[in-house]
């Protein structure tokens, strides 16, 4: 840039010097030498002129241009100078007029023609700028980008033979491309002549076997014209020149999938999605297209499946096709799937909240409560006010039976929730647990009456409430008509079958309790607790069944969560409560 602006300052210099030198120098001459006096004056006004257009003042450089041709109508450097002033200010029929004249006394000079060309195009009379573009050609034959603008002209006002004409001239001096054979197979079409349009195309195929452009050209005017089979030869044609061909394996997928041939669309479609040139967000947007994520389709599971795994082992780099994969594994329940890409995501430095919250719903679903844990923990150092991180940590906390650490993270998600009425209704029930078994019942009842208010027909919730009441021998009654409520939900379900059994034995009704305490050990399908047979124990041991207190008892110490108190009872064959 710095040298740029010192040569434009020496070009200002020269051209004020060489003015003030001119105008010395005529005086001194001879009268010999007088044309060459109004030569050298016609040239520094001219150099005066070129001044002023430097400066931007184009409307003292236009006057001093004019009075040069008035003087020298001759002068087609100044005559192009004041051309451009005039094109530049919208006069553009004077323009061309200037630069007709220009073009007759310097007819090789090929920035003459363009400035002729570009007035006459601005007037909007095409058959003048059409005339002098035919002349311009024959003249300057073998720019491209001219003979490009050319061909659009004779289109534009449908002089198609005369194009076609041109073209075959370009051919003949092997000025030739696929973009010229497209364009004279387009006027053929126009004109009707369809067997010579695709002569065109093949016989440069015959040439080109491999050109892309042109085979899709011809395949799209087979499928347009319903010779499907031609097509699809021509597109595994170009497949076969090149196997990543994004266009030609993307086209046979659509045609395919819109066939309903399936297993033939999803062929193509392999082989466009291990085309590492192809973007992760077409990979996408085809997905979108051919299968609905929404609504996952059990018959086309197994293909999209296979399709993001590609996505993501072919762009691994990319944390879009990891978030991708991740997120179709996590909708078809393939948590470890799922969590693998998340994570990956996030080793890519990925900073999405979305990410790491579903990557905790992932370990929470595959019960990996240590990396559930380490993560949350993490996450609400990332995001400090997102509650879930908060319930996922105080849950692994409850589960760890660190009920102060689990109370702590479970308020603070309470706190964070908002209107997130799910996972209210979730913190309500457990942190009605974590209080119980901190022994802090009057909040422990608090969040069991939440819950319930929030939705009075949870069958496990009304059983716990009721079970931690009849624990504590508290409001039995109403604990008896909420574990009634749950059995009419689902009375087949042990546990509930036992809190109802256990809270008649708490009201004295012990001949009752055992019809529902029996029922519970009945229909218990291989569990391990040790509860249900050590209430039936107690109950035999209230009728004064001593023999079946002891059976059951036993059978309870064989169980999990058996304790010293049923060692106890069982040595000395009586009831401790």
């Amino acid at each position: 840039m710095k040298i740029f602006n010192i040569n434009l300052f020496l070009i200002y210099f020269a051209l004020l010097c060489a003015s003030n030198a001119f105008a010395q120098i005529q005086d001194t001459l001879p009268n010999k030498f007088i044309g060459e006096n109004i030569r050298i004056d016609e040239q520094a006004k001219y150099l005066e002129a070129l001044k002023f257009v430097l400066q931007g003042d184009d409307s003292t450089a236009a006057q001093i241009l004019a009075l040069i041709l008035m003087n020298n109508p001759d002068n087609h450097t100044a005559a192009f100078e004041l051309s451009k002033i005039y094109y530049s200010q919208g006069n553009f029929y004077a323009s061309a007029v200037l630069m007709e004249n220009a073009v007759k006394l310097n007819p090789n000079n090929y920035w003459y023609w363009k400035q002729l060309l570009d007035s006459y195009e601005a007037t909007g009379n095409e058959e003048t700028y059409m005339k002098y573009f035919a002349l311009f050609i024959s003249r300057f034959p073998d720019k491209p980008e001219d003979y490009r603008k050319y061909l659009d002209v004779l289109i534009k006002n449908q002089k198609y033979d005369e194009a076609i004409s041109f073209i075959d001239k370009l051919i003949s001096k092997n000025i030739v491309n696929e973009e010229i054979i497209i364009k004279k197979f387009e006027l053929l079409l126009k004109k009707d002549k369809k067997k010579d349009a695709i002569c065109v195309l093949n016989n440069y195929l015959t040439k080109y076997p491999c050109s892309e452009s042109i085979m899709l050209v011809l395949s799209n005017y087979y499928f347009q014209n319903k010779k499907d089979k031609d097509a699809l030869s021509i597109l595994d044609d170009l497949l076969n020149c090149d196997t990543n061909n994004e266009i030609a394996s993307l086209t046979l997928a659509e045609y395919y999938n819109k066939k309903g041939k399936n297993d033939k669309a999803f062929k193509y479609l392999l082989k466009a999605f291990n085309n590492p040139q192809i973007t992760v967000n077409n990979k996408i947007q085809y997905l979108l297209n051919f299968y609905s994520l929404d609504n996952i389709k059990a018959s086309d599971t197994a293909q999209i499946l296979k399709l993001v795994g590609i996505i993501s082992q072919v762009h691994n780099q990319e944390p879009n096709s990891k978030i991708l994969a991740g997120n179709i594994y996590f909708v078809s329940q393939y948590y470890a799937e799922a969590a693998k890409e998340y994570e990956a995501a996030i080793d890519l430095k990925v900073n999405n909240y979305e990410v790491y919250e579903k990557l905790l719903l992932c370990y929470a679903a595959l019960e990996n409560n240590d990396k559930l844990k380490s993560l949350a923990d993490k996450v609400i150092e990332l995001y400090p006010y997102q509650p879930l991180p908060y319930y996922f940590s105080g849950f692994v906390s409850f589960i760890q039976k660190k009920y102060t650490e689990s109370g702590e993270l479970l308020e603070k998600s309470l706190k964070y929730s908002g209107r997130n009425s799910n996972l209210t209704q979730f913190l309500y029930r457990l942190l009605a647990e974590v209080n119980s078994n901190l022994q802090d019942y009057d909040k422990s009842d608090y969040y069991f009456e939440l819950a319930l208010q929030s939705d009075s027909s949870d069958a496990t919730l009304l059983n716990n409430y009721s079970y931690s009441l009849a624990e504590r021998k508290k409001d039995l009654e109403k604990a008896l008509k909420m574990s009634e409520k749950a059995l009419s939900i689902n009375p087949k379900e042990p546990s509930y079958l036992d809190t109802y059994g256990w809270i008649l034995y708490r009201l004295g009704r012990y001949d009752e309790a055992i019809v529902y305490l029996k029922k519970a050990v009945e229909k218990t399908d291989n569990t391990n607790d040790a509860v249900l047979w050590e209430h039936l124990g107690d109950a035999y041991y209230k009728i004064g069944n001593i023999d079946e207190a002891l059976k059951n008892w036993m059978i309870a110490s064989e169980k999990e969560g058996s304790s010293e108190k049923l060692l106890q009872k069982i040595k000395d064959k009586m009831l401790y409560e």
